[in-house]
């Protein structure tokens, strides 16, 4: 029930993204996971996100972003109500 509630909070208020934050993935690969309710933006604020995050990283270490896989999920009533993506990068 508590999922159901904080889903309503969120749509109501139309706020609400999520990260993972970017994480080591082995080999110079990192990956970061990122989702967006549709009040927030939904699939496009959710990539925004990716991306702006992952490229912030490899900006702090001087060097450009590469993408090595994408992946996008579009929102689900039945999950957790965000759209989400995933990139799979390294810094180069």
């Amino acid at each position: 029930m508590k999922k159901y509630t904080m889903i309503l909070l969120c749509v109501a208020v139309g706020a609400c993204t999520t990260t993972s934050g970017v994480l080591p993935a082995g080999n110079g690969v990192y990956t970061i996971t990122t989702g967006a309710n549709p009040g927030a933006g939904g699939l496009s604020e959710s990539k925004k996100l990716a991306y702006v995050e992952a490229n912030n990283f490899c900006s702090n270490y001087g060097k450009k972003i590469t993408i090595v896989n994408e992946s996008n999920v579009p929102m689900s009533f039945w999950g957790d109500g965000n759209s989400n993506t995933s990139i799979q990068f390294k810094c180069d």
